[in-house]
């Protein structure tokens, strides 16, 4: 409980015991939450997607920080990246998505079943959750996460700075959610792969807002499928 303390007192400009208190209970939930999606992972009872979504939720309303880790997990990239960046899921993830919400709303009839108006709205919800998932979701092709992040580019960060440093610039980049960057062969570049075209000056604004200035932006050739 400390650490959440310390974690929501560090986070920029707000100040004030509600807002500490607010954003202690949105990383508190948050951890609640992943630690349902995390179950929902291996009990096929229990919904996957909902929970994670709900702790992406809870983290950015809490912490700028907790999110940004939140968004590097193999958890997150495996199961709700595509869909919180391109309202798209792989087929095997609407499966599994259908089927958690399936039997989790098949367990919650049985329970009510001596009250058939919750019953009979728990279908409704059902219903609406699977109409959701099977036409409102577009589904993900193989090369479509490629192609998703086909504009880049190659940064060269003026100075010199360790890999802890440029990993921090890397944070920023990715915090805009258009921006997926990863570490040169040298510590004081970064490969930036982009979902839109982003001008050299915005990312020359991003980068000076954390301290860092750029030195050479390099077009690399955009990726087709």
């Amino acid at each position: 409980m400390t650490a959440l303390f310390e974690c929501a007192r560090n986070q920029g400009g707000e100040t004030g015991k509600f807002m500490n208190f607010k954003k202690i209970f949105f990383i508190t939930c948050g951890f609640v939450f992943l630690a349902l999606g995390i179950i929902g992972t291996i009990l096929p009872v229990m919904p996957t997607v909902p929970f994670l979504l709900a702790a992406l939720l809870c983290f950015s309303k809490g912490s700028a920080k907790l999110h940004r880790w939140f968004m590097r997990t193999s958890i997150y990239k495996k199961y709700i990246e595509s869909y919180t960046e391109a309202r798209c899921m792989k087929p095997i993830m609407k499966f599994y998505s259908i089927a958690g919400t399936t039997v989790s709303v098949g367990i919650a009839c049985w329970y009510l079943r001596k009250i058939p108006v919750l019953v009979f709205a728990a279908l409704v919800i059902w219903l609406a959750l699977v109409l959701y998932f099977l036409f409102g979701v577009k589904t993900l092709k193989n090369n479509d996460c490629q192609n998703r992040y086909r504009y880049m580019r190659k940064v060269l960060i003026e100075g010199e700075h360790d890999t802890k440093a440029v990993k921090t610039l890397s944070d920023v980049f990715e915090a805009t959610g258009k921006i997926k960057s990863s570490l040169g062969k040298i510590p004081r570049v970064l490969i930036l792969r982009m979902s839109e075209p982003i001008e050299n000056e915005k990312l020359c604004e991003l980068a000076e807002k954390a301290g860092f200035r750029l030195e050479q932006i390099i077009n690399i050739e955009n990726r087709t499928a």
